[in-house]
Formats: structure tokens, sequence, C-alpha cells
């Protein structure tokens, strides 16, 4: 892939090791990949790990259907089981986590006074197809629960269909990535952090970010001192970016983080910033190419007032910059590069966040 833009490239090489799930052969197999990266750009690399619950389930569909066309919600069951007679219904998967669970958890009762047997999700779109859910919470549902493309929606409805579904959980450890930049003396120290996994592909929501976080963390190491945490866990309640910033010690006065779906197209954003008012202004000024504007979290060291591993980082008090957003294709099996981004879309994206991070630590 020597032809493409080396920002693009980055994202269609991320995405190419499949379905980026915590602790997966893909996983693993991408920090690997991205651990070599960053060592040939001269980073000092670690790789600490963490316990994160790990949900290993088979999943068997009759009438047969593409693999991604039905995931269950995870931790909603353990063991093993047949639904044949499912409730189903229709959430927004990308609604806010306390009212997408207050809906499953209303539906799961509904499916159970009724005599139903587990709750089929659609979740997403046609074009997209399923979109998955997040979930830190391990304790099971009363029933099982499967999020469903509409395609497959529609053949439960009109149709006789099953799932065969086996699954545990189970503790296991994954690692993130720690890249220290060579140090400058007398100069700041700046901690860039992003999220390395996902439901699957991840062009746009991980792979993107990522891109734009390798190749701004480069450009700043010039002038500051970078420390690069990428954080796997994510989807599990950001098991690794609570690990990361629950053993940091090093000293740093300032955070950029990127959170979902960077530089990606018809993307919304949160954007939390907790610098002074003059030096968010300028800040402001480094992202109005790409119709950004901050906003003084309130409480400003409240996680739940910052988005994505910006929350685990909130407490520490530290002056930081976050941006996470959605995009159509976010969770979703259609989040492939030529569909979410391109490469100036990528470039704009890095040259205002480079601008934005040195106005965040020099301000």
């Amino acid at each position: 892939m020597t032809d493409l833009d080396p920002l693009f490239e980055l994202v269609y090489r991320y995405s190419q090791f499949g379905f980026h799930r915590t602790g997966t052969l893909s996983d693993v197999q991408t920090q690997a990949w991205l651990a070599e990266l960053l060592r040939g750009q001269g980073a000092d690399v670690s790789m600490p790990s963490f316990d994160y619950p790990h949900y290993p389930y088979d999943l068997q569909l009759e009438p047969a259907a593409e693999v991604a066309d039905v995931v269950p919600l995870f931790f909603s069951f353990q063991g093993q089981t047949t639904v044949t007679n499912p409730l189903i219904a229709e959430v927004d998967g990308h609604a806010a986590e306390p009212v997408l669970f207050a809906q499953i958890d209303h539906l799961v009762e509904a499916g159970l006074a009724a005599g139903h047997d587990g709750v089929i999700l659609q979740t997403g779109t046609t074009e997209a197809g399923v979109c998955a859910i997040n979930r830190s919470r391990e304790t099971a549902c009363k029933l099982p629960v499967f999020l469903a493309s509409p395609q497959r929606l529609r053949q439960f409805r009109t149709a006789a269909a099953s799932i065969s579904f086996a699954a545990e959980t189970r503790s296991a450890r994954a690692t993130n990535i720690v890249a220290r930049f060579p140090v400058r003396e007398g100069a700041p120290t700046l901690v860039v952090t992003t999220p390395v996994s996902g439901w699957f592909n991840c062009a746009g929501e991980r792979g993107a970010g990522l891109a734009v976080a390798l190749h701004s963390a480069v450009h700043l190491s010039r002038h500051v001192n970078v420390e690069l945490l990428l954080a796997s866990g994510h989807e599990l309640g950001f098991r690794g970016g609570y690990a990361l910033a629950e053993d940091y010690s090093g000293a740093a006065t300032s955070v950029l983080h990127l959170g979902s779906c960077i530089a990606n197209f018809d993307a919304s954003f949160d954007v939390n910033c907790s610098a002074p008012p003059r030096v968010r202004g300028g800040v402001d000024r480094a992202l109005s190419p790409l119709g950004l504007k901050s906003e003084l979290p309130h409480p400003v060291h409240a996680p739940e007032a910052w988005s994505g591993e910006s929350s685990c980082w909130a407490p520490k008090g530290l002056r930081m910059l976050s941006i996470a957003g959605l995009a159509p294709n976010f969770h979703t099996p259609a989040d492939l590069p030529a569909a979410v981004t391109d490469e100036n879309l990528l470039q704009r994206t890095t040259d205002a966040i480079v601008q934005a991070a040195q106005t965040l630590y020099t301000g």
C-alpha cells in the first residue's frame, strides 16, 4: 500500500487486523504492530497489562447469516441456551448509555413477563448494519440480549429463526501501550492518549484517531516531552484507560485525549477543555478550521463531565483537551476506511490538533 497517503495508510492497515475487541488475537497483533511503528519513530515503548472481564461466546444462527449480523450484549447471559421466541424491539445504539440501558432493562422485564426466551434489538441502520453497545456491567440480565441488523431482525419477524448461544465471563489480562519520546530537558510534558480497541474494524472509531494521535505525537515531540498512551479495554468500560491513568506517575502538566470518530465524515463532537479562558480561546482558534469549539466541563474534575477515556484522567486535575464524537458508522461493520475518512480530512485534523495541543501546554 505504498501509494497511499501516510495518514490514510495507517487507518487502512489498522482496519485490516479485523475486529478490534480487547484481548483477542486482533488486539494483540494490532498492538505489536503499533509498538514496532513507535519504536521506529524513536520512542521508548512498554506494554503494561491490566485485568479485564473476557466474554468468549459461541453464537450460531439458523438460518445462517453473516457473522456480524448479530452480536450479544456483553455479559447479558452466562451458560448455554437456544432462543426461538424472542421479544423483538428497536433502540438507538448511539443513545447515551444511561438512557440506553434503562430501555434495555425495561424490555427485558417486558419480555420475561410475556413469556419470551430472549430479547433481540435492532440497534443500527440498514446501511450500517448492527450497532454494538459498550458495556462494563458484568451482571447477567434476566434474559439473553442480542443486537441485530435490520436485515436479520426482519427474518425473525417473518420466519422461523433461532439463536444457539453459549457464553461465559472469565478474568483475563490485556495490554496497553506506553510510548515515551526522548526527553527534552526543561520542556513541559504532554500526555497524548487514545483508545486502540473497539467492536469491528473500527477504521473511523479508532483508526483515524490513532493516525492523528501518532502523527501529532511525533510532531509535538520535537518541542515538548510526549508520552503517548494507547488504551485497550475501551468497549468494556475503559478498563485500559483507567489502568493507565491510575498507574501514571509521570510529570505531565497537560493531557490531549482523542476519542472516537476523529477525522470522520459527518461526525459530531464533544469538545471539552479545562484550560483557563485565555488558553481555551487559543485552543478554539486552532480548532476553528474543523468547526469545533470547546466547553468547560462542570464540575471540571468529575469523570461524568467528560467523554470517553478523558473521564479516567479528570480527577487528576491536569489541564486537558478532549475531543470525542459520533459518526454514522460508529460501532458498526460499515466502519471501514473509504467510508469514513480520507487523506485531506486526516491532514486538516492533524494540523489543527497539533496547533491546539501546542496552545494547551504553552499558554
